[in-house]
């Protein structure tokens, strides 16, 4: 659960364009939770704060991506409506506070929060199901961080796979995806691409034949830098 003014509420809508109208009781869902309930922007959900019983119906009042943190944001206005006590434990801010506050145990700037970000994106590991050498081509044209399925992995990643027969999912790109489900960010795939997206819940990034053309590489490395555009 996470809560911001009105003020940072009106500029987070100012920043991603929302127009709709929201109250103060609305509730904004990331995007990985709407997806997962398979809810959207103007449905009501059903939530409970933890270790309370009590469960509150809420209109959805936006979807939006967020990096860092997953959940239902509301406001603190909603919150102590509901009798909630409202006690927070981070600050962020667009500058750069000095100062302790007791009970809050994470204070940050946006500036910080873009450059961790910003970090987290150069440990990005291209990984590739390669049986050619095509895949693996391809790969290293995008980064200068690449390995294979078989290799442990140790940091977020980005895959490269290939097709087995007519559209089947290879065996190494399977095991890898059951290992790894929830830390990749999308792959590049073709007739096997939408049984993983399914299976798994992948994004697909590209389809490319062979080792892929430069246009391919411009759209991979484009997408690698548009992962923090959602940062504050």
């Amino acid at each position: 659960m996470f809560c911001h003014s009105p003020l940072e509420r009106a500029r987070l809508w100012r920043r991603f364009g929302f127009n709709a109208q929201w109250n103060l009781r609305d509730v904004s869902l990331t995007v990985k939770i709407a997806n997962l309930l398979g809810v959207g922007a103007g449905d009501i959900v059903r939530w409970h704060i933890y270790g309370d019983e009590g469960w509150i119906d809420s209109k959805i009042a936006a979807i939006y991506r967020n990096p860092t943190a997953q959940g239902i944001f509301t406001s603190r206005v909603h919150l102590e409506s509901l009798g909630v006590e409202f006690c927070p434990t981070a600050l962020v801010s667009a500058g750069r506070v000095a100062d302790s506050f007791d009970g809050v145990d994470a204070v940050l700037s946006t500036a910080d929060i873009v450059s961790a970000w910003e970090d987290f994106l150069m440990a990005l590991m291209v990984v590739y199901d390669s049986k050619t050498g095509l895949g693996r081509s391809f790969a290293e044209r995008v980064s200068d961080n690449t390995q294979s399925v078989e290799e442990a992995l140790d940091a977020p990643c980005l895959l490269v796979t290939r097709n087995v027969g007519l559209g089947k999912i290879p065996g190494t790109t399977n095991t890898f995806l059951k290992r790894h489900a929830a830390r990749r960010f999308g792959k590049h795939y073709c007739a096997a691409g939408p049984k993983m997206q399914a299976k798994y819940g992948v994004r697909i990034v590209r389809n490319i034949e062979r080792d892929g053309d430069d246009e391919d590489v411009r759209a991979v490395t484009e997408f690698i830098k548009t992962l923090g555009q959602d940062v504050l």
